[in-house]
């Protein structure tokens, strides 16, 4: 029986999976999904994720098989949800859910009974019915057959008239394409036994189930996301396990000889530094979603290890919208403030012990800044454009005379913000 795989990003038809891994490097634009997905065929879309359909079981439900004996595949499902009026001792009884299942059989050419199942639930009464759609016939005729009779609750209710139902609200009509499961990218052989410089851990908790998350194509493509990231270190360098816990993945990373241990760390520092960043990583992955911040050789990545810069100004593209993130930062005499502490952007990558990614007379440190606070004007005349209470204003030292700033916009630049102020003067609000 056809089996249910994750599909490409939702288009006009269904698009199969591709057999290589999704990256960063923009070579493969269609990704993959990892997590089951259904698309409103009202919406016009016929992409999405789906699974063999069968009969309703469980608690709380009664489900209704096809019996069919057709051997051809079905290439989609097109499930329709009602709500009906009633109780399930009412309702859910042979000769409603066979009946509902004749009539719509009824309107749909080359579709039989024995193509749909349907499942019984007590809320409300809530049936669901799965049609089958066999790969001679084409999807849109059976989503026509379906939008015109169960467009509104009003139309379904007098199409299923004869059945004695009634239907409490518009029908939810969505369509589930079933596909194969993609060939797996070929593995690059194993190098011969040869020692390693270490071994690094990561652990990720995702969102979903062990049999939507845990498969072979996405245990496989994770790999090589990270592995493309890491000089060196290949595929076959990486060991994993999947628990059933959240679902929780633990993969360690065997280091060859001759490869930075710092090189492996800082790339896992950096791509898992926490749950968002690590999402962003991932995203070629599509639905592949972290929960929890990721560990690192068994701890969440610190994001505070670096002192807090205390800029006064910041200069080289540096502004105060990087407040809170990391940057470099040395002290230096100034002219008219005396000693400032100037911040700049940081100009490589951290790898721990070796570089801190900042020139060599600055230190990588976390940016803050405090702006200063000005004493009130006291002013009794305004010359240059000044006025009273813009806070654009110097008043000349030892008088009441006030000018306006040399400009009056905001360059995020920190104190050097307040240098619009000649000689003489100090700046007031």
């Amino acid at each position: 029986a056809p089996t249910a795989a994750p599909t490409a990003t939702p288009t006009a038809a269904p698009t199969t999976l591709l057999s290589t891994c999704p990256t960063h490097n923009g070579s493969t634009t269609v990704g993959f999904r990892a997590l089951s997905e259904v698309v409103p065929s009202r919406a016009l879309s016929e992409a999405g994720s789906g699974s063999d359909s069968g009969s309703g079981s469980g608690s709380g439900s009664v489900g209704s098989g096809s019996g069919s004996g057709r051997t051809e595949a079905y290439t989609h499902t097109v499930v329709v949800e009602l709500v009906l009026a009633g109780t399930v001792a009412t309702v859910c009884t042979p000769t409603t859910l066979d009946g509902i299942k004749a009539l719509m059989a009824a309107e749909i050419p080359g579709v039989e009974a024995s193509d749909m199942s349907t499942t019984c639930q007590a809320a409300s009464v809530k049936v669901t019915l799965d049609i089958n759609v066999p790969d001679d016939v084409q999807v849109s005729t059976v989503t026509g057959a379906v939008n015109t009779q169960l467009s509104s609750a009003a139309a379904a209710t007098s199409f299923f008239s004869s059945l004695g139902v009634t239907v409490t609200s518009s029908p939810a009509v969505n369509i589930v394409v079933i596909i194969e499961a993609p060939p797996l990218p070929p593995m690059p052989p194993s190098p011969p036994l040869l020692p390693y410089a270490g071994i690094q851990y990561l652990e990720l908790v995702f969102a979903g189930t062990v049999a939507t998350v845990c498969t072979p194509y996405i245990i496989t493509c994770l790999k090589n996301l990270i592995a493309i990231e890491m000089e060196g270190v290949a595929i076959h360098n990486i060991e994993d396990t999947c628990a059933a816990a959240s679902v929780k993945m633990s993969l360690a990373i065997t280091v060859p000889n001759g490869v930075s241990v710092a090189m492996v760390t800082s790339v896992l520092n950096t791509k898992f530094t926490t749950t968002a960043i690590g999402n962003a990583f991932l995203t070629p992955l599509n639905d592949l979603i972290l929960l929890e911040d990721p560990l690192v050789n068994g701890a969440v990545v610190p994001t505070s290890i670096w002192p807090n810069c205390d800029c006064d100004s910041f200069v080289n593209g540096l502004t105060t919208d990087a407040i809170g993130s990391e940057g470099c930062a040395k002290d230096e005499v100034h002219g008219l403030q005396g000693v400032q502490t100037l911040c700049s952007p940081t100009t490589r990558p951290y790898i721990p012990y070796l570089d801190e990614g900042c020139p060599s007379d600055m230190y990588r440190c976390k940016v803050t800044h405090t702006a200063p606070m000005f004493p009130a004007c006291a002013c009794s005349e305004y010359h240059n454009g000044a006025v009273s209470g813009s806070g654009n204003t110097c008043q000349k030292i030892g008088t009441s005379t006030c000018y306006a700033r040399n400009y009056g916009g905001d360059k995020k630049i920190g104190d050097w913000e307040y240098y619009g102020c000649p000689e003489g003067m100090f700046r007031c609000s």
